[in-house]
């Protein structure tokens, strides 16, 4: 599945620092046609900006029944990740977005990681 592919409903929010925007906008104007995708630019240079901007605005627009992914290879992502999931928002992170997303399977979820299972599971005791 490409971007071009996504259903019409979806979103597809892009998090790019002002020195990829170029590049973005140049694979994106393919897709010019596609209404709901949305470039967001960093605010500032400082290291790890991308990646707290992106969650914080992931946490103040994410609604319940919302699933959201993270197309990125850091892993640094996977404790917020787990921390939303804990609160039951379905927030997943995928390694890929090479000339489109990864097929994505809504009745095959990802599964929280093992972390987030076993915060659950002490918390009954």
């Amino acid at each position: 599945m490409g971007i071009e592919e996504l259903p019409k409903r979806n979103k597809l929010f892009i998090f790019c620092r002002s020195t990829d925007l170029p590049n973005i906008k140049k694979f994106l104007a393919k897709y010019d046609a596609l209404p709901n995708i949305f470039i967001i630019q960093v605010k500032g240079n400082r290291r790890n900006a991308l990646d707290f901007q992106l969650i914080t605005y992931l946490a103040r627009h994410i609604r319940t029944r919302d699933v959201s992914y993270i197309i990125s290879k850091d892993l640094g992502y996977d404790s917020a990740i787990d921390m939303l999931r804990e609160e039951g928002y379905l927030v997943y992170r995928m390694h890929t977005l090479v000339n489109g997303i990864e097929p994505i399977r809504l009745n095959k979820l990802p599964k929280a990681s093992t972390k987030t299972a076993q915060v659950k599971k002490s918390k009954k005791k």
